[in-house]
């Protein structure tokens, strides 16, 4: 039996893709994802990949293979692909993702703490690789189409490359902004502001804060000057942070 898989993202209809026979299988989180009223009692759910909710489920009657599925399931999960298939596709708890090998490569390359990565990464997406967002933000770190095009970055929806492209503008953000004569605390806070409103807002943000008799290079004097929603983005992976850093 072969199987294709197609990621999907937030906006896709899913739960009609099913229905309307457009698949045959269809992966949700059985304790996150509710069943529509349609299709009550007309589905074959299987046992639960992960702990985490993650199940397969088909139409009743549509495939009468569904006995043959739940066997090479149970034989797939003692195999060592399904630990690379996990790693690659399924969400873990928020303190250890799937992604966090590929975390410790790129952090260091940026000289940050990769788990510092990983809060961005959560605040981002939760760790859902096919995450899309109203403004066209793509996957794990949310990346626009136009800034991976400028970061050389082909394929958004590959965790590998959507991670090395928002270490990539990371970077990009360091230089242009003149952050590297900062301490390395100011020195995320202000990436991390950059990367959630833009370069030219914080910038104008330290502008206003100078004029006012502020120190334009510590995000507690200037962020005031920025909009609510990034100053608790910044907040927000600090404390994730630093409450992993502080369990470990």
């Amino acid at each position: 039996m072969a199987l294709q898989y197609i990621p999907a993202n937030d906006s896709l209809p899913v739960w009609d893709l099913l229905e309307n026979h457009q698949t045959d299988i269809l992966a949700i989180n059985i304790i996150r994802d509710s069943i529509p009223k349609s299709l009550t009692g007309k589905l074959f759910i299987t046992p639960q990949i992960t702990s985490m909710g993650e199940v397969w489920v088909m139409l009743k009657g549509k495939n009468p293979w569904h006995l043959n599925l739940v066997h090479w399931l149970a034989l797939f999960k003692q195999s060592p692909e399904y630990s690379r298939f996990r790693n690659r596709f399924i969400p873990a708890i928020s303190e250890r993702s799937p992604y966090d090998s590929l975390l410790m490569a790129q952090g260091s390359t940026l000289g940050w703490d990769w788990k510092l990565l990983r809060a961005v990464m959560y605040q981002e997406s939760q760790y859902r690789m096919n995450a899309k967002s109203a403004n066209c933000a793509i996957g794990l770190m949310q990346i626009k189409e136009s800034t991976a095009v400028d970061m050389s970055i082909r394929d958004l929806y590959d965790p590998e490359n959507n991670i090395r492209g928002a270490v990539t503008y990371f970077s990009f953000i360091k230089r242009n902004m003149h952050l590297t004569n900062l301490s390395k605390e100011e020195e995320i806070n202000f990436v991390l502001a950059a990367y959630n409103a833009g370069m030219s807002r914080i910038e104008k943000g330290r502008e206003h804060a100078a004029l006012d008799g502020k120190d334009p290079n510590i995000w507690a004097q200037v962020s005031p000057y920025m909009p609510r929603q990034t100053q608790e983005y910044v907040e927000m992976i600090w404390f994730r942070y630093l409450e992993w850093v502080s369990a470990s």
